[in-house]
């Protein structure tokens, strides 16, 4: 019975790794829209996406000139820049921006970020 807990135990800890390794490697490839570009900012964080919430690391977060992406396990958002609605959203323990775009209506896209104020910066937008 000692035998077979061990064994469960070893088998869960396995695929834990595996599937977290997956997790964080997934959100980190880079989409074609943003082959050859330099992002302004760049920062893996956590965030929001429609009803799931990711934690830190689970998230990318790039700003560049034309858009800007969220990218995480459930997928990869694009958004425009020239549309684009932006928010503060501040969490009971967390600072974040959410971001609002005609392309995703009805999503909710929120990033929990260390550099908000550098990121309105950026898109002229007084925090």
């Amino acid at each position: 019975m000692e035998l077979s807990i061990i064994y469960i135990v070893s088998v869960f800890f396995a695929i834990f790794t595996l599937v977290a390794f997956v997790a964080i490697r997934a959100q980190r490839m880079r989409t074609p829209e943003e082959t050859g570009l330099h992002p302004e900012i760049e920062e893996i964080c956590g965030g929001r996406i429609n009803l799931l919430n990711y934690t830190w690391p689970l998230v990318r977060h790039a700003v560049y000139k034309e858009f800007i992406v969220l990218s995480c396990i459930g997928g990869t958002y694009i958004i425009p820049r020239e549309s684009l609605i932006v928010e503060v959203a501040d969490g009971l323990f967390s600072s974040g921006i959410r971001y609002s775009s005609p392309k995703y209506l009805g999503c909710e896209l929120r990033v929990w970020t260390l550099r908000k104020n550098e990121v309105f910066g950026i898109l002229g937008i007084n925090a």
